[in-house]
């Protein structure tokens, strides 16, 4: 009997430490894909950036060189 109980709790901490992993993993992905999202936003951001000045630098008279 001694031998089940040990042998269900060693099944039960197996488990448990699955269990923790896959938190941990998961923890792990959602912190990556966060870092990817601000990359990207900030990538955008500065493509935006680029494009206003472009965009202002066009529309501003120009200067006639002599």
């Amino acid at each position: 009997m001694e031998v089940l109980v040990a042998l269900a709790d060693r099944i039960a901490a197996a488990r448990e430490a699955e269990i923790t992993l896959a938190r941990e993993q998961d923890h792990e992905a959602a912190v990556r894909v966060r870092s990817e999202r601000y990359k990207m936003l900030d990538d955008i951001r500065k493509r935006i950036d680029k494009i206003e000045c472009e965009m202002s630098s066009a529309a501003s008279p120009k200067k006639h060189r002599l």
